[in-house]
């Protein structure tokens, strides 16, 4: 039930939002991702984030630097298709570390 309710919530805002587990492998996205990323969820979720630019749909990922730092993270990312966007990442922090699943 939270689950679902989760994802009307995810699902109601304009930005993309792509959510990835402590290890990198992307858990979410909602459907504004799929539209800035002309994929479909069935084609990232499950799979890690630096698959992302190992097929050039992207230049970088802030997923290392978010667990390195344990802090928020922003920087800007480079589309395949010539686009330029912010991305800002947020850890899950419980305990004073990194929420690992």
């Amino acid at each position: 039930m939270i689950k679902e309710y989760m994802n009307h919530i995810l699902e109601a805002f304009d930005e993309a939002i792509c959510i990835s587990d402590a290890k990198g492998v992307i858990t979410y996205v909602n459907t504004s991702y799929e539209s800035l990323m002309h994929t479909q969820k069935e084609k990232v979720l499950g799979r890690h984030v630096s698959d992302l630019v190992k097929s050039g749909a992207v230049d970088m990922v802030l997923w290392p630097e978010v667990i390195r730092t344990q802090a928020p993270v922003s920087m800007v990312q480079n589309l395949d298709f010539g686009k330029r966007i912010l991305l800002q990442g947020y850890p899950i922090i419980e305990d004073d570390k990194v929420r690992r699943w």
